[in-house]
């Protein structure tokens, strides 16, 4: 069972990670002719703000892009954000996305650890048998030997 846990586990990864490069060529294909905000990088790919903010900052510390001048009137405060025009560079981005096995590792974040990795760390695995088994009530020695043993009406 474990065995196809895992290999379940590996093909979804597989899968979004191929979902990811998709993503990420398609950002690059449309920063190419505008410049982007994030808002406008995640309605693009349809992503959530904060995936598209991660996809940013990796694009930005790969050298991929760089933010462009201010925008003018009501949006003026937005960021955007254009493509360098390195496609050596862009190249070499999208082969170490494709290299990656987690998220944090695009963005340049350490892994989280999940409680299940510290536990296992502190040694090998317990197994608990857990069943449950009555025993009738027990008396302390001193209270047997003043009293009698249990049961037992005087």
């Amino acid at each position: 069972m474990d065995k196809k846990r895992h290999n379940n586990s590996t093909a979804s990864a597989i899968i979004a990670r191929q979902v990811r490069i998709a993503n990420y060529r398609k950002l690059i294909a449309a920063m190419q002719s505008k410049s982007l905000t994030i808002e406008q990088m995640a309605a693009l790919i349809g992503i959530e703000l904060s995936t598209a903010s991660r996809y940013h900052k990796a694009m930005l510390r790969a050298g991929v892009t760089q933010r462009v001048a201010g925008r003018f009137g009501p949006r003026m405060n937005c960021r955007a954000y254009a493509r360098l025009g390195d496609d050596a560079a862009v190249e070499r981005f999208l082969s170490f996305i494709a290299n990656c096995e987690a998220v944090e590792d695009e963005i340049g974040h350490p892994r989280r650890r999940t409680a299940s990795v510290d536990i296992g760390e502190f040694g090998s695995r317990v197994i608990v048998k857990t069943k449950a088994q009555q025993c009738g009530m027990l008396r302390d020695s001193l209270v047997a030997a003043l009293f009698g043993a249990a049961g037992v009406v005087a």
